[in-house]
């Protein structure tokens, strides 16, 4: 969980508060006050769950990072082999 608070805190907050500012393609065209209102909560409502989906995202990154069962040279290698493999198998054939 550090490191998941370690990479939210290195994000900037002004990238994180400009989801307020961010015009709704939708806010002009209302005229009453209580669609005003609406806009600002559809808003904030969006800016709320793209926030949550970046959490989301670096959860994930930190969880497949700890878990991943091969490391990247393994898989590196195992690449390296089915290039050779594929080449040497089809690729000669035409």
């Amino acid at each position: 969980m550090t490191e998941i608070k370690q990479m939210q805190t290195q994000m900037n907050k002004q990238q994180v508060l400009q989801f307020d500012t961010v015009p709704f393609t939708h806010a002009a065209s209302h005229s009453s006050d209580r669609s005003k209102e609406t806009d600002h909560k559809t808003l904030r409502r969006l800016a709320q769950n793209r926030e949550a989906a970046r959490k989301s995202r670096l959860r994930k990154k930190v969880y497949t990072l700890r878990n991943a069962p091969y490391a990247s040279e393994e898989i590196d290698v195992v690449r390296e082999q089915w290039a050779k493999f594929f080449t040497s198998k089809y690729l000669l054939l035409a």
